[in-house]
C-alpha cells in the first residue's frame, strides 16, 4: 500500500515502509477468541432471554397466587381434591399399565421360591438369570463409557499443569 503526500506544487507517491511483524500474546488471542465467541453466542442468548422471560414471568406470577391462595385452608382443601381429581386418570392408567408386570413379578417370586429348594433347578435359574441380564448389562456399558470416557478425560485435562503460551 502506497500514501499520497500534498505538496503545494506536486502529488508525490511515497514508497511502502517495511511490514513490521505482529507481537501476539497467547493472552491476546484467548481474549480475541473470547470476545468471538461471545459476538457469535451473543444473539442466540439474547434469544433465550426473550423466549423466556415471559415464561418466568407468568412462573413467579402462579408461585405468587399459589401461595397467596393456600392460605386459606379451605381452598387449599378444594385445590387437594381438585387435583386429585384431575390425577385420577393418570394414576388409574399407571395401574394398568404396571399390575400385569406386578402379576408377573408374583408369579415368578414364587415359582422361584420353589425352585430354590430343588438343587439342579437352582443352577439352572442362575444360568437362565446370567443370560437374561448380559444384554442389559451391555446396554448399560455401552450408553455409560463414553460419558466415563469424557469425566476421565475432563478429570486429566483439569490436572494438567497450565503454561502460558509464549
Amino acid at each position: 500500500m502506497s500514501t499520497l503526500t500534498l505538496h503545494p506544487t506536486a502529488y508525490t507517491v511515497a514508497a511502502p515502509t517495511a511490514a513490521t511483524p505482529f507481537d501476539v500474546t497467547g493472552a491476546q488471542v484467548r481474549d480475541t477468541v473470547r470476545d468471538a465467541a461471545r459476538f457469535v453466542a451473543a444473539p442466540f442468548i439474547g434469544l433465550a432471554y426473550a423466549v423466556l422471560l415471559p415464561v418466568i414471568g407468568l412462573a413467579v406470577l402462579a408461585t405468587m397466587a399459589a401461595r397467596a391462595a393456600l392460605r386459606s385452608r379451605r381452598l387449599r382443601e378444594h385445590a387437594r381434591r381438585v387435583a386429585l381429581f384431575a390425577a385420577a386418570p393418570f394414576i388409574g392408567l399407571a395401574y394398568l399399565a404396571a399390575l400385569p408386570f406386578v402379576g408377573i413379578g408374583a408369579l415368578g417370586w414364587t415359582a422361584l421360591q420353589a425352585l430354590r429348594r430343588h438343587e439342579p433347578a437352582r443352577r439352572t435359574l442362575r444360568a437362565i438369570g446370567i443370560a437374561a441380564a448380559a444384554p442389559v448389562i451391555g446396554l448399560v456399558f455401552i450408553v455409560t463409557l463414553p460419558f466415563a470416557g469424557l469425566v476421565t478425560l475432563a478429570a486429566t485435562a483439569a490436572r494438567m499443569p497450565h503454561r502460558p503460551a509464549a
